[in-house]
């Protein structure tokens, strides 16, 4: 931990120490302040051990003790109390407004404890007493979500607790950081500016296990004595100061220089990342195996490359750019397997090749294809939520392996006619189709990956001729009689109208694949874990489910499993005032423009019923619009309405450690475990 967190410095270029505002709003009993002091002593000391010129002052707001001047302050901290943000009380009340005021004008607090339970309160949120009692005791809440200023990161924190009201619902704006199964929302924060911590970090064992022991009837003896058992184990005090510290200091702020798209840290959460990056480097470029990539961040600036494939060519290769040996050892295998080549088809051509994959894909692909498949989303929804609940009963089930993963798959399967005893070849090709995209896996990890795409496309190239014969009503007999009318379909002479190859069309299925498979499992899985994370958004889709269409549609901003997309400079370009020579390679960052603080209001947060909900770029926009948006809105939205009427609530498990699949442009979690609970 540094000496001094804030790294501000004064006119003499010494460093200026933070100068905090403590709102107290209790202290102990006289009998045990004898042990650590007032509530003031115990913030003073362990802010002390983290930076002892931390300057604090206190303020006791049931004395009606309140600042004067906000601008002398550089935030605030709240203390625990055993009153309730609800009681009638006028300190209170005067409080909820001191909030509501910070929140306004943008001033930083970190409430703990009561002052956590303030935060939500007085903006909006839900605060009651738990159903199961008091918390008491050491307890570990998993982290769901960084922040720069949590730095050293963890995924898990450990503190004292003593409580027994508690967020139950977050305010509109708010996200929840942290959380376990007695508490949820163990922290929350509301913008850049507010943090709630219902953990206490100023409370030491030596403290607490007396003050347990004062509430026995309270709490009752088997309560008190496993309390002060759990206070064997170490606690985060220092950490969560720290965490505290950097918040206020606003030293917080990330190093590029630290940035690497392969870094397992970075790609867990790159979001603060890419915040720097529109704000002081929009095309910034990055390493990558020993060549440049350009990253686009701003909303407007990936506008401009994905509207003019006249400079920005997608004529890319995204597996093993510049690596001769796997080039030569992928061209043998493919020889050796009798593989087909792989051409590039829509997601890889540029016009006027890509125009005419699109005119044929879209008379195969229809809107009347992706309407019809809806009765049989609803049925593969719901026969995986009721064995999802069996196979709970009770307890936590993985979310992804039990509806995100086999739903999709099950879908594409069905517009693929592919049948069920293939489906689990199906899931396995699909994961060698995306092996080396976005990550660094080695040269080996690569070849069998593709021998998993040759054999996929053994079998599909079989089923393809078999249609020639055998036509059936699926997609697989409409690309092999899309055709092109140059007349009726108004496509100029450079549009070639020859039908699609059989390497063409294995492309276009492997394309579709990976569109209908990978990135919803990702969006699924995302959707559940921000509605269990928002309770109150949860109960507004139960009892509205035609807002189910919202709610995928901000689930997509905000998770934006397609990371982003390569292009190619095809000739000198300048953008966002960086030269861009001809033949570099840039990507445009989807996931970064989908959090453009200058198009989203309160970026960072899940607000479903947003102005401007559908302005995302997680389809892409221009030409190379995802074929599958339609298909993947659909099961989205059919999902969101099965779970909300089917499930009556759901709740994240402690076991979760919110891992990210390691690739910077496919992202999603490994496994999500919930507590389903039926309707």
């Amino acid at each position: 931990m540094p000496e001094n967190p804030r790294g501000e410095t004064g006119a003499s270029g010494e460093h200026r120490p933070l100068r905090l505002g403590l709102l107290r709003c209790d202290d102990p009993i006289p009998e045990l302040r004898s042990i650590c002091g007032t509530y003031s002593d115990m913030f003073a000391d362990v802010i002390a051990r983290v930076d002892p010129s931390v300057q604090m002052d206190t303020f006791s707001l049931p004395d009606d003790e309140w600042p004067d001047d906000l601008d002398a302050y550089d935030g605030w901290m709240t203390t625990g109390t055993r009153a309730s943000v609800y009681d009638d009380v006028p300190w209170i009340s005067r409080f909820a407004d001191f909030v509501r005021q910070l929140h306004a004008e943008g001033r930083k607090m970190f409430g703990v404890c009561f002052g956590h339970q303030m935060i939500a309160h007085a903006l909006g949120g839900t605060v009651q007493r738990a159903s199961h009692g008091w918390t008491v005791g050491a307890n570990a809440w998993k982290i769901h979500e960084r922040r720069p200023w949590m730095d050293p990161p963890t995924d898990e924190i450990r503190l004292i607790h003593s409580h027994q009201d508690q967020v139950l619902a977050l305010p509109p704006g708010g996200v929840a950081l942290a959380g376990a199964d007695r508490c949820p929302i163990a922290m929350l924060a509301v913008g850049e500016h507010l943090v709630g911590l219902q953990g206490h970090p100023e409370f030491q064992p030596e403290f607490v296990g007396p003050l347990y022991e004062s509430r026995t009837e309270l709490l009752g003896a088997d309560a008190v004595a496993e309390a002060k058992a759990s206070l064997a184990a170490p606690c985060n005090q220092e950490l969560v100061a720290g965490w505290m510290l950097r918040f206020f200091a606003g030293s917080h702020e990330v190093d590029l220089s630290d940035f690497g798209l392969f870094d397992p840290a970075v790609q867990q959460c790159p979001h603060a990342y890419y915040a720097k990056m529109r704000e002081s480097s929009p095309v910034f470029e990055a390493a990558a195996g020993g060549a440049a990539l350009h990253l686009v961040t701003r909303y407007d600036d990936v506008l401009e490359v994905v509207r003019d494939p006249g400079t920005f060519s997608s004529r890319f290769d995204v597996g093993g750019r510049g690596n001769a040996e796997l080039a030569r050892r992928t061209k043998e295998l493919y020889e050796a397997e009798g593989g087909y080549d792989r051409v590039g088809t829509m997601l890889t051509a540029d016009p006027p090749e890509h125009t005419r994959f699109r005119r044929l894909v879209s008379k195969a692909f229809t809107p009347k294809v992706v309407n019809d498949l809806e009765p049989a989303v609803r049925e593969i929804a719901a026969a995986l939520i009721d064995e999802m609940l069996a196979a709970a009963a009770g307890d936590s089930v993985d979310f992804v392996e039990a509806f995100a993963v086999p739903l999709p798959v099950a879908v594409i399967a069905r517009a693929l006619n592919v049948p069920e005893d293939r489906l689990a070849d199906f899931k396995r090709w699909s994961d060698a189709s995306i092996a080396g995209i976005g990550t660094n896996i080695s040269v080996e990890e690569r070849l069998e990956a593709e021998r998993e795409v040759i054999e996929f496309q053994k079998y599909f190239a079989e089923q393809l001729e078999r249609r020639r014969t055998e036509p059936q009503d699926d997609l697989l007999t409409n690309l092999l009689n899309a055709r092109i009318d140059r007349e009726g379909d108004d496509v100029g002479e450079a549009v070639s109208t020859a039908p699609l190859t059989i390497a063409e069309m294995l492309s276009i299925i492997q394309q579709l694949l990976v569109a209908g498979n990978e990135t919803t499992t990702k969006m699924l899985t995302e959707m559940l874990r921000l509605l269990a994370e928002h309770p109150a958004e949860w109960e507004a889709l139960r009892s509205d489910p035609s807002r189910a269409s919202a709610f995928v549609e901000e689930t997509l901003r905000l998770s934006t499993p397609t990371q982003g997309m390569f292009r190619v400079v095809k000739k000198d370009a300048r953008l966002a005032g960086v030269d861009l020579p001809a033949g570099a390679h840039v990507v445009v960052m989807f996931s970064s423009a989908n959090r453009d603080r200058s198009v989203f209001e309160d970026s960072d947060s899940f607000c479903p019923m947003r102005n401007g909900v559908s302005n995302h770029l997680a389809f892409g926009r221009g030409i190379h619009f995802c074929l599958g948006a339609a298909l993947a809105r659909l099961e989205g939205r059919v999902a969101a309405e099965e779970l909300s009427q089917r499930l009556r609530s759901v709740t994240l498990s402690a076991s979760n450690d919110f891992e990210y699949h390691p690739s910077f442009l496919l992202r999603g979690l490994k496994r999500l475990e919930i507590q389903p609970e039926p309707a």
